[in-house]
């Protein structure tokens, strides 16, 4: 449906005009109902409101045309979520259907039933699955599997009374691949997401699962490897076996399948007894990593970031191949910083030399941060390899030679390290170090330079005069840096007390009565203290032996990483996070007892591997195992399906079902799936010919039901009824507009997408500070007056990503007005939906919890998908962020105009009430995705939309001034600033402003751009940047006026806004 042919039926028709064509009498054949059902899904799809004809609809059930009964469950489908009473009337034909004759029929009657949360729906669904898990077409069976997994979800109590997961278990033995996939798929995703239920598998039916990996589709392959992560090895050799039948994998062309092998190899690697094995294995997984790297530029950040994890454990596996991490010149900054760290876990004493040269060259690029992290591994490797160091610090004084201001800065900060590693070495480049001192703006380097100082104070002959210099501003400068200079001063005085005994008391006094830092406080009292009782000891203390500095900073905890190492190819390898911090309810990975276990070795052992030489201790280990009543036997028995066993573990209550998608989602690769098919597959508007897969030997079929379960199949279609969460009388409906205060002028919560969390973080820690601590004054010390009470900061503005438009946070509820509940908000655009994420702050004196959450009608339909999950309750004095919040636009009966247009007013329940605020949205999180035009569309829409409908101004801000001065700087260097071009393209398409064409005449750069809202509103613009620092828009849209300006007010925050992308 949505080829060429089909795309005119993308129209909005009207109600009375589809109700005819749905109710046509002649129209034997069906093609009038057929081609009028098209149009139905077709405005669905585009948002309007078509649930009137359902009963029309719901008659072409009776239809025998496979196409037309796709359509219709679809149909059902969609307005399941929102009208749970309309799939009742439909139960008949669905039961009809689950007994059709055609088996794609009768799979497309359980999967549609699956997806329907509805009690009545759900109860007429238990005999058609029963009868489906044991149909004798192999696609049905598979689709059965994956239903039961969803019915899992809404009513546990149902399956297992059911005996489903038993019969899904039989399915595991099933002579047809696809059918074992989806069975495994199915099991494994109710042991993820259920606490109480434990999945096993023995070394048995493991080979027997990776025996059916050649017959299966790519996703496929993913689940059953995915399932091989529940095999426990026994005994010396099973792990070895299971190894060797997965390793063609690391051949598939699928990077999900591909990364999943080396997860399940690196598993396995902690059960093997053959060193030889396991060399084996080590030099096969590096080809196919390093072939990741060819891909694009996302999959080389997924691979690059797997990576970082794999070499922080087993650096072997990539020990010789160095070269696929340098960096290119048009890499990305997350690609170059990935591939950095790689390059510093690979390095080695002897390639060393090679990678300095490397990171050398990198040191002169333009990007300031990629520059810094340089610098930093080249300091890096000097610590970790003393035979480098010289090699290293000749490279740095190289470098800073240059005079590059943040090159210099940070060679001083790396500097400070390298004599923390070799004290009273190096001293050859104190010179060169002084002779920058100048350059210092940072605190990061002024504190460094201040430590050298102190620590060879004895060796710089002005090293008073420079102290001094810093001393001017000390009360100025943040803490560390305050601590420095009070350290170094010290350290001055007990070597050269003749030169520093007038400044020393200057310090202390002011430290200890002009600074309201406790930390420092008490450090000047110790200092005064220590030099007043002994000053002989004071220089022993000051000048005693540091600890240890290591080269690796930034190792991972050990628990941390492994269980890194057992999610490989998710999410959680990508943001070097455990599942359980992003995924409500994931279980925590660990690998199982077993009496190989390298885990067991004798300690001292090292990183080869050892056989258990204590006979006790095998014994208590098998003694172990044989408890847990894991399968047994020999590999070359007959599998059956007892070797798979599923434990109920009783002393965990089972909680409800997570709204989250589950971990087993997150880690498969991504399908792109079409717009109107969210069970996955077949697809639903695929009117072509499909193979019914009725053949037992079939393997070229797609794994169909499982592109269906990770787009959604288990994240839950039946969100809860907001207003019936809320207590709040007559207004659980529509809410009046006096209830709501009247936001302050230029607030609203602005977009924060993956900064929120830190800006709301400082915010509410400053308003939750409680006061600082006394320190105690000694006797000979004059009463240092107290310090003035905190006050909490002002809402901060959140770090912005490269690019992308972010605005200033802002309080929704001020604990004043809610009996000390602070509320902040932001909305945030992500992956082509708008996000509500909140942050509470608890400054009343009783936990609070029972929260909720309604919108009021708007102008654009807003409300939330589901209901608002915050961790709760919360303490007193603490703070918690919600979980995003997914907003549906132009909900049924939501949409009403306000004043302004932007405003939204919302009602908050919790433990202390119900709170009512408004605030305003900015347009920019309606820009959509599909925005993007061709130069001929935006010549004729250009051309077509009247000149009266034609707005023009003008945009002035610092981000502007700064781009003229790269243009300039541009124009200098010959390149007529094309790079800024490039940049500036970049910025407008991360905020869904898409340039069609750009150009530069007499200095003046002009862009030409196209922009969608959600509702299809279109707007086409020309932006002018010339050399006065003043952007001129001008803008031709039909859209009306009030939503012309708020389109303006929004533009005109992205353009102002954040450093350009690059």
């Amino acid at each position: 449906m949505t080829g060429g042919g089909d795309a005119r039926l993308f129209q909005r028709d009207k109600l009375h005009e589809l109700h005819a064509e749905l109710t046509a009498d002649k129209d034997p054949r069906g093609i009038k109902r057929r081609l009028a059902l098209k149009k139905v899904i077709a405005n669905m799809t585009l948002g309007n409101d078509v649930s009137a004809l359902y009963p029309d609809v719901l008659a072409c059930m009776t239809s025998p045309q496979l196409e037309v009964k796709k359509m219709v469950y679809l149909f059902i489908i969609n307005y399941a979520r929102t009208k749970p009473e309309m799939p009742v009337a439909a139960i008949p034909h669905f039961v009809a259907d689950a007994s059709s004759t055609n088996p794609l029929v009768r799979a497309l009657a359980i999967r549609t039933m699956s997806y329907i949360y509805s009690d009545k729906v759900v109860a007429a669904l238990v005999d058609p699955l029963r009868r489906c898990l044991r149909d004798a077409d192999p696609y049905v069976r598979k689709t059965a599997a994956l239903c039961v997994a969803k019915l899992w979800v809404y009513d546990r109590a149902l399956v297992d009374e059911e005996q489903f997961i038993n019969m899904v278990k039989d399915l595991l033995v099933d002579s047809n691949p696809s059918v074992v996939a989806n069975a495994v798929a199915a099991l494994t995703e109710i042991s993820e997401r259920a606490p109480n239920v434990k999945l096993r598998l023995n070394v048995k039916i493991g080979l027997k699962l990776a025996a059916v990996l050649n017959h299966c589709s790519e996703w496929g392959q993913v689940y059953i490897l995915e399932a091989l992560m529940y095999v426990v090895p026994q005994q010396p050799g099973d792990a070895e076996a299971l190894a060797e039948r997965i390793v063609p994998r690391l051949q598939h062309a699928n990077t999900g399948v591909v990364l999943t092998t080396i997860k399940v190899i690196l598993y396995l690697m902690n059960y093997m007894t053959n060193q030889e094995a396991v060399d084996n294995l080590t030099l096969k997984m590096g080809p196919p990593l390093i072939t990741l790297l060819s891909s694009g530029i996302e999959m080389q950040y997924v691979a690059l970031r797997n990576i970082a994890v794999i070499v922080q454990r087993r650096p072997e596996i990539l020990a010789n191949q160095i070269r696929p991490f340098f960096c290119k010149y048009d890499d990305p900054i997350g690609i170059k910083l990935a591939k950095l760290g790689i390059l510093l876990r690979l390095a080695t004493p002897e390639n060393a030399p090679l990678i300095i040269q490397e990171l050398a060259e990198y040191a002169t690029e333009i990007d300031v941060e990629f520059v810094r992290r340089a610098v930093r591994a080249i300091g890096r490797i000097a610590i970790k390899f003393e035979r480098c160091a010289k090699d290293c610090i000749s490279t740095l004084m190289n470098l800073i030679q240059t005079g590059v201001n943040y090159v210099v800065q940070e060679t001083i900060v790396v500097m400070r390290d390298i004599f923390r590693r070799y004290p009273n070495r190096y001293e050859h480049t104190l010179g060169v170090l002084c002779r920058h001192l100048d350059s210092l703006d940072e605190p990061d380097a002024k504190a460094a330079m201040v430590w050298i100082i102190g620590q060879y104070c004895d060796r710089i002959d002005d090293a008073h005069g420079i102290l001094e210099s810093f001393l001017d501003t000390l009360l100025e400068e943040p803490a560390h840096v305050q601590l420095s200079l009070l350290t170094a001063t010290v350290k001055l005085f007990v070597k050269r007390p003749a030169i520093a005994e007038k400044t020393l008391p200057r310090v202390l006094k002011m430290v200890t009565e002009q600074v309201d830092n406790p930390d420092l406080r008490d450090r000047g009292f110790f200092y005064w203290r220590l030099l007043s009782a002994d000053a002989a000891r004071a220089k022993t203390i000051m000048f005693a032996p540091q600890s240890d500095i290591s080269g690796e900073t930034d190792d991972m905890e050990p628990v941390l990483l492994d269980e890194l190492l057992l999610n490989v190819s998710s999410l959680a390898a990508v943001h070097h996070k455990p599942p359980s911090q992003f995924i409500n309810g994931a279980k925590r990975r660990t690998l199982p007892a077993s009496a190989v276990l390298n885990a067991l070795r004798p300690a001292g052992s090292g990183d080869k591997i050892q056989p258990l030489s204590n006979p006790a201790t095998l014994a208590a280990v098998t003694d172990f195992m044989d408890a847990l009543d894991l399968g047994s036997g020999s590999r070359n028995d007959a599998v059956t399906a007892d070797d798979f066993s599923m434990t109920l573990d009783t002393s965990v209550p089972p909680p409800l079902p997570p709204k989250e998608p589950s971990l087993m989602m997150m880690s498969q690769p991504q399908q792109q799936l079409p717009l109107m098919d969210d069970d996955g597959a077949p697809d639903l508007m695929d009117f072509g010919e499909e193979d019914a897969g009725n053949e037992e030997g079939d393997l070229s079929g797609s794994l169909v039901d499982g592109a269906g379960l990770s787009a959604g199949g288990l994240a839950g279609f039946a969100p809860a009824a907001i207003a019936s969460n809320l207590d709040i009388g007559a207004s659980a409906q529509v809410l009046s507009a006096a209830d709501f205060p009247s936001p302050p002028p230029g607030t609203g919560v602005a977009p924060h997408p993956g900064s929120i969390n830190r800006a709301f973080t400082s915010v509410f820690e400053s308003s939750l500070s409680l006061g600082t601590t006394e320190s105690p004054v000694p006797p000979t010390i004059p009463e240092v007056p107290e310090p003035p009470p905190v006050v909490a900061a002002a809402p901060m503005a959140a770090a912005s990503r490269e690019g992308e438009y972010i605005g200033s946070s802002s309080t929704l509820l001020h604990p004043s007005q809610t009996n000390g509940l602070e509320v902040a908000g932001a909305f945030v655009r992500r992956d082509g939906g708008i996000f509500l994420e909140l942050v509470f702050a608890n400054h009343s004196s009783q936990p609070i919890g029972d929260f909720a959450i309604q919108f009021n009608k708007n102008t654009f339909g807003l409300t939330g998908l589901g209901a608002l999950q915050v961790p709760s309750p919360i303490p007193p004095g603490s703070m918690a962020d919600a979980s995003p919040l997914q907003l549906q636009v132009n909900a049924p009966n939501m949409v009403q105009p306000s004043t302004p247009l932007a405003n939204l007013q919302v009602a908050l329940k919790s433990s202390l009430g119900v709170f009512y605020f408004q605030t305003l949205v900015s347009l920019h999180v309606f820009f959509a995705e599909n925005g993007a035009l061709g130069q001929s569309e935006f010549l004729r829409e250009f051309s077509e939309i009247p000149d009266s409908e034609q707005h023009a101004y003008s945009i002035s801000s610092p981000q502007l001034t700064a781009l003229v001065d790269q243009q300039r700087a541009a124009a200098v260097l010959g390149n007529n600033a094309s790079t800024n071009a490039v940049s500036v393209r970049n910025k407008l398409h991360r905020n869904n402003i898409f340039v069609v064409a750009e150009r530069t005449l007499d200095g003046v750069a002009h862009y030409y751009c196209s922009v969608r809202l959600l509702g299809g509103t279109l707007f086409v613009l020309e932006i002018k940047i010339g050399t006065d620092a003043v952007a001129t828009v001008s803008t031709k849209t039909t859209a009306p006026a009030d939503l012309v300006e708020a389109f303006h007010t929004a533009l005109e925050a992205v353009l102002a806004s954040g450093p350009l992308a690059r």
